[in-house]
C-alpha cells in the first residue's frame, strides 16, 4: 500500500523539470480538451511551430517530454471535433471566423481542421459545448495475398481460372473503403514507398478507376493495401475511397456519401476513434445502420486490441485524490485492503493509451443532460507523482477520457540509477450526485497490467454496431489451407462483448444490450507492394492485423453479389456466419463449441459461402411449385337401414372413439409445440463451466454452449441475421444468457445472470 493519494506528492530532482514545464498536461481549459490544450502550450513554447510543420516533425514534438503519437499537426493545423451546444450551423459559423477548414457535421458534431494557434481561442465560443482532438488509428497490424488461399478462393486468381469457376470476379458490384489516405501518401512521415498507385496500376496490383470522394490529408495509404486485397479476391468489382480520417464527422459522412454518391452495396473500414462512445451507439455507429437499411453490407475491422481492457463496477477505495474525490478500488474482494493504484508495466520507448468511459449517455449523441458525473483518470510513479492525467470536465458533456504516455526512459523515481517501468493507474470520481455503475478503459500501446486485469472486451466504438459485420483476424498461416485446424485467431484480434446501456436519445435501457461479436475472422498477413514489412521472405511487405482481414472478408461479399445481386445484407452476413469453420477461444477452458466473444461465428469459408450462395439463388430462381389440385369427392349414398341397426343408435362405445380420435389429433398439434426451444429459465451459476482465467485474478467466465454456427434450426425461419439476436441486462449489472450464448461474465463487473 502507497498510502494516502492527497497531492501529487514532492516529485525527485529528476522528475522536477519534466513536471514543471508539463504540470498542467492532460487538463481541460473549459469546454477544450487537456490533450488539445497540450498541443497549444507546446505550440506556445515554441515546440510546435504554428505553420509548415511536417506531420512526423509535429508529432515527434508532441511526443517530447512523455506523450505518445496520437495527436497529428499537420502545416499548422490539428485535426479537432467540436460539439455544438445548440444550433450546429451557429458553431460552424464560429468555428470558421477562427480559421477551421473542410468542416463536416454529422448530429450535433463538427468535424474540420483547426490552427493551432486557435486553440486558445476556443474557450470564449458560447455555441462550443465541448471540443476535443480527433484521435484516430487504423487497425494495421504482380503480388497477390496469401489470404485468398485461405479463403478458399486461390483458383479464381487468374481469368482462365474464373472461367473455370463461372466468371467469378465481384462485378457489378463498387466497393467502398474508409480508411486514412489512399493515394497521398506522406513521404515525411512515412519515407518512401516501395510503389505508388501509378507503378500498382502498371503491374497489374491495382485497378485504373477508382473513384476518390475525399481523399484526406497525406498519411500512410493503407486504404491503398486494403484495395490491394480486395483486388486479389474480387478483381472484377469497382472500387471507391473516402477517407475516415479528419474527425468523427468526416468518418460519418464518408459512409453515406459511398452510398449515395458512389453506389456502392459493400463497405469496408480499418479506423477506430479514441473517443467513440463506449455504452451507446455514437454517429459513426449510427450512419453504419442507416446504410443497412439503404440495403448496404457494412465490413468493420474489430480492432487490435485483443483482451487489453479493464472493467469493474465502481468501488470507493475511501482513499482521497488529488482533486479531492474519492479514488476506485481495484481490489474486488470487500474483505482486503483496498487498493487505489493498479500497477502496469511500461517498457523503455513503450506508449500506454487508453480510452476511458463510464455508463452514462454521451452529449455528442444525444444532446443534454449528456454525462452526470466527472471522473478523472491519470498514470503515476511508484512514489505517487502524477506524471500524466487525463482530467476534462465530462459533466454536462461526454463520459469519455483519453490518456496517453511515452516511456522515454527519463524517470527513476525509486533512485537505483535505472529508468523506471513500473507505474501505476489511479481513477478518481471527482464530480457528480454519484458514481457511476461501471468503469472501463481500453488499452493500445505496449502497457501491460501486472494485477486486477479483468481481460474485459475491447471491441467499442462502431465495430460494435448492428449494422456492422465486425471482422478479427487470423494469420493466414494459421488457417485450415495452410495446415491448421481448426484455425487460430490472432492474439491481438479484438475480444467482445461491450455492452449498449443507452440508446440513441441518452436514454438507459431497460435490459443492456448484449451484441454477438465478432461475427467471423478472416486472414492477415498477407503480402501487398508496399504496406508492411516482409515477414516471410518473398521481397514483399505483409500486411497484418484485422484491416488486413476485413477487406478479405468483404471481397468474398462482392462474389456473393455477382452470384446473386438481389442478396439482402442479412443473407450475406446469415450466409457468411452459417458456413464459417468453428474456431476455439484460446483464453478459455476447453473448445468453445459455436458462437464465442472473440472468433465470432468462425472462419469465413468462401467456398463454402458461394456454394451456399447458388443454393439460394437456385431456390430463388425456381418458379413456385403448384400444389396438386383437390378433388372433392362425391359422399358416399348412405344404405337405407333396417330398424334396430346399431348404428342408429348414439352407444357410448361410439362416443368414446370420436373422443379418443380427437383427443389424440390435439395431443399431437400440442407436443408438436412443446418441441420448440424454450428460453428464459433462470440460469444457475453451478450449471455453468466456472474457471478462473491464468493471470486474470479475478475474472469469471460462465459457458453456455452453442449447437452450431449454423443457426437456421433455432426457430428463425425469417432468415434474419443472428447478430441482430442480442441478449440484455436489467440496470446494467445483471445479463440474460440463453442456452446456446456463449457469454463471459465479469465477476469484476459484477455481472450476474437473470430471468430473460
Amino acid at each position: 500500500m502507497l498510502g494516502v493519494l492527497v497531492t501529487c506528492g514532492e516529485p525527485s530532482e529528476g522528475l522536477r523539470a519534466s513536471e514543471l514545464m508539463y504540470d498542467r498536461r492532460g487538463r481541460s481549459m473549459g469546454p477544450v480538451d487537456g490533450m488539445l490544450m497540450d498541443v497549444f502550450e507546446l505550440s506556445s513554447f515554441g515546440q510546435v511551430q504554428s505553420s509548415n510543420v511536417g506531420r512526423a516533425a509535429a508529432a515527434q514534438a508532441v511526443i517530447t517530454g512523455g506523450h505518445a503519437d496520437l495527436i497529428k499537426v499537420n502545416d499548422g493545423l490539428v485535426t479537432v471535433d467540436a460539439v455544438a451546444s445548440g444550433d450546429v450551423e451557429t458553431l460552424m459559423r464560429d468555428l470558421e471566423e477562427l480559421g477551421m477548414k473542410d468542416m463536416v457535421s454529422f448530429g450535433r458534431l463538427v468535424s474540420g481542421h483547426l490552427p493551432v494557434a486557435a486553440i486558445g481561442a476556443l474557450s470564449s465560443i458560447s455555441t462550443l459545448n465541448f471540443v476535443r482532438a480527433a484521435a484516430a488509428e487504423t487497425h494495421k497490424g504482380a503480388v497477390t495475398s496469401e489470404g485468398i488461399k485461405s479463403l478458399g478462393v486461390e483458383d479464381l486468381i487468374t481469368a482462365e481460372q474464373r472461367k473455370k469457376r463461372g466468371g467469378l470476379t465481384g462485378t457489378g458490384t463498387t466497393v467502398g473503403f474508409l480508411s486514412d489516405t489512399f493515394n497521398n501518401f506522406n513521404t515525411d512521415g512515412f519515407g518512401t514507398p516501395a510503389s505508388d498507385y501509378t507503378e500498382d496500376v502498371a503491374n497489374g496490383d491495382m485497378p485504373k478507376d477508382i473513384l476518390v470522394i475525399d481523399g484526406g490529408t497525406p498519411g500512410s495509404d493503407e486504404g491503398r493495401a486494403m484495395m490491394q486485397i480486395l483486388y486479389d479476391v474480387a478483381p472484377g468489382a469497382r472500387m471507391a475511397f473516402h477517407t475516415a480520417f479528419g474527425g468523427q464527422a468526416r468518418f460519418a459522412q464518408g459512409i453515406i456519401k459511398l452510398v449515395t454518391e458512389a453506389d456502392a452495396r459493400i463497405l469496408v473500414d480499418d479506423v477506430r476513434y479514441f473517443a467513440e462512445p463506449m455504452f451507446q451507439d455514437g454517429i459513426i455507429a449510427q450512419a453504419i445502420d442507416k446504410v443497412r437499411e439503404m440495403g448496404v453490407a457494412y465490413f468493420g475491422s474489430a480492432g487490435n486490441y485483443g483482451s487489453r481492457s479493464y472493467e469493474s463496477a465502481w468501488r470507493n477505495s475511501t482513499y482521497e485524490g488529488i482533486f479531492g474525490g474519492w479514488l476506485h478500488n481495484f481490489e474486488p474482494d470487500p474483505d482486503k485492503e483496498p487498493v487505489e493504484m493498479q500497477p502496469i508495466n511500461i517498457t523503455v520507448n513503450s506508449s500506454f493509451v487508453a480510452a476511458f468511459s463510464w455508463d452514462e449517455p454521451s452529449f455528442s449523441v444525444s444532446g443534454p443532460p449528456g454525462s452526470a458525473s466527472d471522473l478523472d483518470i491519470m498514470l503515476l510513479d511508484s512514489k505517487a507523482n502524477v506524471l500524466t492525467m487525463a482530467a476534462n470536465d465530462n459533466i454536462g458533456a461526454d463520459p469519455m477520457e483519453l490518456i496517453e504516455f511515452k516511456n522515454t526512459g527519463e524517470y527513476d523515481a525509486d533512485g537505483d540509477g535505472r529508468p523506471d517501468e513500473l507505474f501505476y493507474i489511479a481513477i478518481e470520481f471527482r464530480a457528480g450526485p454519484k458514481p457511476p455503475s461501471i468503469v472501463k478503459y481500453v488499452m493500445r500501446g505496449k502497457g501491460e497490467l501486472t494485477a486486477y486485469d479483468t481481460k474485459s472486451g475491447t471491441g467499442y466504438g462502431h465495430s460494435n454496431a448492428n449494422g456492422c459485420i465486425a471482422v478479427g483476424a487470423a494469420f493466414f498461416n494459421n488457417t485450415p489451407a495452410y495446415g491448421t485446424y481448426p484455425p487460430k485467431v490472432n492474439s491481438f484480434s479484438s475480444s467482445y462483448p461491450v455492452p449498449i446501456a443507452f440508446d440513441i436519445d441518452g436514454n438507459r435501457k431497460k435490459m443492456v444490450e448484449i451484441r454477438r461479436k465478432p461475427d467471423i475472422i478472416a486472414p492477415d498477413g498477407g503480402s501487398n507492394t508496399f504496406f508492411g514489412k516482409d515477414k516471410n521472405n518473398n521481397s514483399h511487405p505483409n500486411f497484418f492485423g484485422t484491416s488486413a482481414a476485413a477487406p478479405h472478408a468483404a471481397g468474398i461479399g462482392a462474389l456473393m453479389l455477382q452470384i446473386d445481386p438481389s442478396l439482402t445484407v442479412d443473407e450475406i452476413a446469415e450466409i457468411l456466419t452459417s458456413t464459417a469453420t468453428d474456431m476455439d477461444d484460446p483464453d478459455t477452458e476447453g473448445f468453445d463449441t459455436g458462437f464465442d466473444f472473440r472468433t465470432g461465428y468462425g472462419f469465413i469459408n468462401g467456398v463454402a459461402a458461394l456454394e451456399e450462395t447458388r443454393k439460394i439463388k437456385k431456390l430463388k430462381d425456381e418458379p413456385p411449385t403448384e400444389p396438386p389440385a383437390v378433388v372433392e369427392e362425391e359422399p358416399p349414398t348412405e344404405a337405407p337401414r333396417e330398424e334396430g341397426d346399431p348404428h342408429d343408435e348414439d352407444s357410448s362405445d361410439g362416443k368414446q372413439s370420436d373422443r379418443e380420435d380427437g383427443n389424440s389429433s390435439h395431443d399431437r398439434g400440442r407436443r408438436g409445440r412443446g418441441s420448440h426451444r424454450g428460453k428464459g429459465n433462470d440460469v444457475d451459476d453451478s450449471s455453468h463451466e466456472k474457471r478462473e482465467k491464468t493471470g486474470k485474478g479475478d475474472r469469471r467466465h460462465h459457458r453456455a454452449k452453442g449447437k452450431g454456427t449454423n443457426r437456421n434450426d433455432e426457430g428463425k425461419g425469417d432468415g434474419s441475421h443472428p447478430r441482430d439476436d442480442h441478449e440484455e441486462t436489467e440496470g446494467f449489472l445483471r445479463v440474460d444468457i440463453d442456452d446456446d450464448l456463449d457469454i463471459l461474465v465479469s465477476e469484476q463487473a459484477d455481472w450476474t445472470a437473470t430471468e430473460q
